[in-house]
């Protein structure tokens, strides 16, 4: 989802756009008559949308090959579509403007979640049980040795990073500073480094995906402080919401491959419906094929089910409000160009599976 180098996501963009070829995605067309396609994510529960409509044979029924490709981070992911070794990617929807300002014009097809399920901020439990039990009492209380509270994302630049400004951000405190002013910003890399330096007490609060949060509330030493899934703890900063993940693709493919992008659309909705009433049993099922490559055991899947439940959207539609809501995010913490509603995002091709064309 990010990637674990002191880099940007955008520089990771600029180095893959610069140094990949294009890879031949042609291959003999199936006997329904339409080219096969690819597709790839980071394979995690996040991108459980793909992975059911895979495993639940949903590409299959609608007459399309698609092969899932695992990436090992969403701006690898937006490399390999922007070298055409990939058609379609399920990640981080600020990609498809990344590649646009890149001269590779892309769009969001749909979106698979309603709040940024990185956004969480998760602390010690020892902090916790001492009376770090909001944001606001990372003013009211010091941190041991003096100091700054020290906060860990996956690395200076990141999406964790990012979000993690835009929450402490948005907390004023007095001396016109914000909660932001009081903590310095390490980056920790990925899921083992990052518990690993919270429980041994480099940092106090860390940047959290449900798995972290999940892997620390077991190994006894973890505690959240913001949960993306408590509305009276994300409304009164993100104001509404935020999808951080959705389904994108060059704009060229949504010409050429028209009816392979519709058929692959119409699948990953249809899988979602399906998620939406279905058990978390029935879920896990069709990820445990995928238990390795996640590098989660099949309790830690169910528990992952659990809590991204409620956070995914099932309609799968990406509003103008969430759109620039997301666009906010990174308004004076990253720089970086937006493009109009319409030029990057495409729910045609959605309006038609659901229905509502």
């Amino acid at each position: 989802m990010t990637i674990r180098r002191r880099v940007s996501r955008r520089d990771v963009l600029k180095i893959g756009l610069a140094g990949a070829g294009v890879a031949a995605l042609g291959a003999p067309p199936p006997a329904w008559g339409r080219s096969p396609v690819k597709g790839t994510q980071v394979t995690a529960v996040l991108y459980a949308a793909h992975l059911v409509a895979e495993a639940g044979g949903y590409f299959k029924k609608e007459s399309v090959d698609v092969e899932l490709l695992t990436s090992p981070a969403g701006a690898r992911s937006a490399q390999m579509l922007a070298a055409a070794q990939v058609n379609y990617v399920l990640g981080d929807t600020s990609h498809s403007q990344r590649l646009t300002e890149q001269g590779k014009p892309t769009v969001v097809l749909f979106v698979t979640d309603q709040k940024c399920p990185y956004a969480n901020i998760q602390t010690r439990k020892d902090l916790k049980e001492a009376g770090l039990t909001s944001l606001d009492k990372l003013a009211t209380m010091k941190p041991k040795g003096g100091g700054k509270w020290k906060a860990g994302a996956t690395a200076i630049g990141s999406g964790t990073w990012m979000y993690g400004n835009f929450i402490l951000r948005s907390q004023p405190v007095a001396g016109g500073q914000t909660l932001n002013d009081l903590v310095e910003w390490i980056g920790v890399g990925g899921v083992k480094s990052a518990l690993g330096a919270l429980k041994t007490e480099k940092i106090d609060l860390n940047m959290a995906t449900p798995e972290v949060i999940i892997q620390g509330d077991a190994e006894g030493y973890g505690a959240v402080l913001f949960d993306v899934r408590e509305d009276k703890q994300w409304l009164p900063v993100f104001k509404g919401p935020i999808s951080a993940t959705g389904g994108y693709t060059l704009k060229s493919t949504t010409e050429s491959l028209k009816d392979e992008t519709q058929a692959y659309v119409t699948a990953v909705y249809k899988a979602v419906q399906w998620m939406k009433t279905a058990s978390i049993e029935d879920i896990a099922k069709h990820l445990d094929r995928y238990a390795d490559t996640m590098g989660l055991a099949p309790d830690s899947i169910r528990k992952a089910l659990a809590w991204y439940k409620p956070v995914w959207t099932y309609d799968l539609v990406f509003t103008k409000q969430n759109y620039d809501n997301v666009n906010n995010v990174a308004k004076g913490i990253k720089a970086e160009k937006t493009y109009p509603y319409e030029e990057i995002v495409d729910l045609s091709f959605l309006k038609k599976a659901s229905g509502s064309a």
